[in-house]
This record gives C-alpha cells, structure tokens and sequence, in this order.
C-alpha cells in the first residue's frame, strides 16, 4: 500500500494514495502509526482517496489505529473525507470520536 506521510500544524499526516475498496488490506496503516507512536507523534491524521470506500475491515484497521493513538492520549483526525466515507463515519457514530476536518489546512 502507497502511503504519503508529512507532517502539517503539528500533525502527522497519512495519505493512502491507493484506492480503498473491499478487498483493500489496510494493515500497512497500522505499522505506519505505530511509527509515528514511537516518534511520540500522537496527533495523527489520515487522508484517503476520492474513490475509496472502507468496508468492515478497513474500518477495523481505523479503529485499531484509533485505539493505539487513545492509548497513547493522542488524536485521530480524517482529512476531506468523500460522501460515501462521510456517510460510514455518520452511521457508525464514529464522526463523533474522530475529528473530522475539510482540508490539511484546518488541523488544529
């Protein structure tokens, strides 16, 4: 999986490059946060592609990462979600856990 990873308004930014699909494995994410974790970096932000759409096991892979971060007192954040993934975080009630912000620029 192609992931872009820099750092913006104190975040560490993970952009999957690749479209999000169901039969995606997203579990090269959570090696990616486990770094950051281990670089004290706890305020971490993913950023997926126009086309994705998570699936039940993608979702468990954000969930796992978003625990890791808890864990460790940090935040996750999404970046310009699409509708479709909008929607999911909507129904799940997870808009409420993670924080969700239209641009890079906005993290705060």
């Amino acid at each position: 999986m192609n992931i872009k990873s820099t750092v913006q308004n104190g975040y560490r930014i993970l952009d999957i490059q690749d479209h999000i699909g169901i039969y995606t494995d997203l579990s090269d994410l959570i090696t990616h946060v486990e770094q950051a974790l281990q670089n004290n970096e706890t305020s971490i932000a993913l950023c997926f592609t126009e086309d994705s759409y998570l699936f039940s096991n993608s979702i468990r892979i954000i969930m796992q990462c978003f625990e890791m971060i808890k864990d460790r007192e940090g935040t996750l954040a999404l970046i310009h979600p699409n509708e479709d993934i909008l929607s999911t975080f909507r129904v799940l009630d997870l808009d409420k856990i993670i924080n969700i912000f239209p641009s890079s620029a906005e993290l705060q």
